[in-house]
């Protein structure tokens, strides 16, 4: 399509098939009358790779998790996706994907060694008594 001096679309010297990438680097496929298109028409691929596995779209709560490249897993909603990540993350540093991790010393250690407070509304953070000891004298000072 032609626009004054302007070629748009496939006509474009640099079109590539209505692909892009995202600052992250995350692949975005041009599908303007997709529910969770962005402004410039743009979906994330592994939402429409998902998607077409369904067969159906995504509700929005539910979001698609990269096990690996070429391996997704739709979750439910976001909590369930950053429990994957923590999992992950714990599998990779220590070995026990049910470790908890330190949020004083960034160790990770069994939850039983480990004591889990509530701070703020919804936000946890584990522990270990001597971490917590730490703390406490550093406030008293």
């Amino acid at each position: 399509m032609r626009q004054g001096n302007y070629c748009r679309g496939k006509d474009h010297y640099r079109w590539n098939g209505g692909m892009t990438c995202d600052y992250r680097g995350v692949i975005l496929v041009r599908a303007k009358e997709h529910p969770r298109a962005d402004a410039r028409g743009y979906v994330r691929q592994h939402i429409l790779i998902a998607e077409a596995a369904l067969g159906k779209y995504l509700v929005l709560p539910a979001c698609v998790h990269h096990h690996t490249p070429t391996q997704l897993v739709i979750c439910q909603d976001n909590a369930y996706h950053k429990l994957l990540h923590r999992r992950t993350n714990a599998l990779k540093a220590c070995g026990h994907a049910d470790w908890l991790k330190c949020k004083f010393c960034k160790c990770y250690d069994a939850p039983e060694n480990l004591r889990t407070y509530k701070r703020g509304k919804h936000r946890y953070q584990s522990l270990h008594l001597e971490c917590l000891r730490k703390i406490r004298q550093e406030h008293r000072r």
